[in-house]
């Protein structure tokens, strides 16, 4: 039987012995190990703002007599991430370290990703779980006022305010939803210039016949694949 064939694992043999009409037998426990690695991760997770990179450390020991070189690879990747190993391969007798690189590409939208981290060497295979966060271009909305208390026949202005985060790059349409009969609404400038930071006036403007009473407004702001809501309490006089 060659080594490369051997099943590591407990077996319990048993000895027997026959003569003169007399049969002794013997338990033995034999114990069997193999050649391996271990593959362990400096983290089980990682996060990326788009259009980063981060690294993360991969380390291998060898056991029970391990002397092979061992390959690395990720699998998972998802699209507009790239993967690299620094070096590529843990060299023989197998003990060592390797750095993984990944890297997004600008404007990749967020998302969770579970990837799979292999190390293979001397008939070995190691796998290990790794969790990759993206989080994508975004941008923060925010009001000058929640809450408007505004007579029949006046007018209100209201700052609405946008600003891009993680290389948000793109312009904001602006829009309010929930206006009650007699009040209308309007924005300038209309919508927020690429990459997306800066600032609209909404005025809210009540006609002398505008029912008396509260609603809710839904203030939205669109751009880059992203949407962000803020509701805004209007109370007539």
């Amino acid at each position: 039987m060659q080594g490369r064939n051997v099943v590591a694992g407990v077996s319990r043999l048993t000895l027997k012995g026959t003569g003169g009409g007399i049969t002794r037998t013997q338990t033995l426990s034999l114990t069997v190990t193999v050649p391996s690695f271990t593959l362990t991760t400096d983290s089980a997770s990682a996060t990326l703002t788009s259009g980063s990179s981060t690294g993360i450390v991969l380390n291998t020991s060898a056991i029970n007599g391990f002397k092979s070189p061992i390959a690395l690879s990720v699998s998972g990747l998802p699209s507009g991430v790239t993967a690299k190993f620094a070096p590529a391969s843990i060299a023989s007798p197998g003990p060592g370290s390797s750095t993984l690189t990944l890297a997004a590409a600008a404007g990749k939208v967020s998302g969770v990703y579970p990837l799979t981290v292999t190390g293979s060497g001397g008939g070995v295979t190691k796998t290990q779980a790794l969790s990759l966060t993206i989080v994508g271009p975004n941008f923060t909305l925010t009001l000058g006022s929640t809450k408007v208390i505004e007579a029949r026949g006046g007018a209100m202005p209201i700052t609405v305010s946008t600003a891009g985060i993680n290389g948000f790059k793109s312009t904001i349409a602006l829009s309010v939803s929930g206006l009650p009969k007699g009040v209308t609404a309007s924005f300038v400038p209309g919508s927020v210039a690429s990459p997306g930071s800066g600032s609209s006036t909404l005025t809210l403007k009540v006609a002398s016949s505008a029912a008396v009473g509260a609603s809710t407004l839904t203030v939205t702001a669109t751009g880059g694949g992203v949407t962000k809501t803020l509701t805004l309490s209007l109370t007539v006089q």
